[in-house]
C-alpha cells in the first residue's frame, strides 16, 4: 500500500473512532477488528489459492492493507495480544471455509459460504479501493 494511502486510511480509522487509543480496543473499526480481519482475509486468500480462484491476487492486497492500516494505529505492546486475534480469526474462518467446501449437509454448507462471505465483505469494506 502506498505510504499516503496507509496515512490516509489509517486517519480516517482514527477519526471514525473516538477515543481509540483511550478506549483500548472496544471499538469495532479499531485495531481488535482489524486484526481480526487481517486474520480472516489470511485464511480467505489461503483457500482461494488452494482452490486456484482468480480472486486470490485481490484478497491478498486487500490483507496487506489491512497489515499496513494495523501497523499503523497500533502500538508494539498490543502486537501479542493482536497477533493471537489474528490467529484465532484465522483458523475461525478456516473452519468456516471447510464447511462451506466439504460439508455434507447442502444448507450447512450454504450457510457457512453466506456466512465466510459476508466476513469478507465486511472486512474490505472498510479499505479505500
Amino acid at each position: 500500500m502506498g505510504g499516503i494511502r496507509t496515512i490516509a486510511v489509517a486517519g480516517l480509522i482514527l477519526f471514525m473512532s473516538k477515543g481509540l487509543m483511550a478506549s483500548g480496543f472496544d471499538d469495532p473499526l479499531g485495531p481488535r477488528h482489524i486484526a481480526s480481519c487481517a486474520g480472516r482475509l489470511s485464511a480467505q486468500m489461503a483457500h482461494e489459492w488452494l482452490m486456484q480462484s482468480d480472486a486470490a491476487e485481490a484478497t491478498e492486497r486487500h490483507r496487506a492493507h489491512l497489515l499496513d492500516v494495523l501497523a499503523a494505529i497500533s502500538g508494539p505492546e498490543a502486537e501479542a495480544a493482536l497477533l493471537n486475534l489474528r490467529i484465532e480469526a484465522k483458523a475461525a474462518h478456516a473452519a468456516l471455509l471447510r464447511r462451506a467446501t466439504f460439508g455434507d449437509d447442502p444448507a450447512d454448507r450454504a450457510w457457512a459460504t453466506r456466512t465466510a462471505e459476508a466476513h469478507v465483505r465486511v472486512c474490505t469494506a472498510m479499505l479505500l479501493s
